[in-house]
């Protein structure tokens, strides 16, 4: 019986794949695991862009509050609360550059 088996060809298995895809199979997924270290990595913003993303998000908070109708408190210590604070100030201040009537 033993002698009747004939012995399988490799390339008759697998005949489908070549033996180089495992390869670059194996590269390209070491090179996604790079790029993701170095996207994880990465630094984050400088505090002046934190700064600047900070005040924006207390102005648009501001104009949510304001438009429905929230009174802030003058002793409040929230910057909302004082965004909305300072803005009515503004509103109420004239416009203090030369005017149509002269300098």
């Amino acid at each position: 019986m033993a002698a009747s088996c004939k012995k399988c060809d490799l390339h008759e298995i697998c005949e489908e794949c070549p033996e180089w895809i495992f390869t670059l199979a194996d590269l390209i997924m070491c090179m996604m695991g790079l790029f993701v270290i170095l996207w994880v990595l990465k630094p984050g913003p400088k505090d002046e862009d934190r700064m600047k993303a900070n005040e924006e998000i207390v102005k648009v908070l501001a104009g949510i509050r304001e438009a429905f109708g929230h009174v802030p408190d003058p002793d409040s210590q929230d910057p909302v609360d004082i965004q909305i604070l300072m803005s009515k100030i503004q509103k109420l201040k004239p416009h203090m550059g030369p005017g149509e009537g002269g300098e």
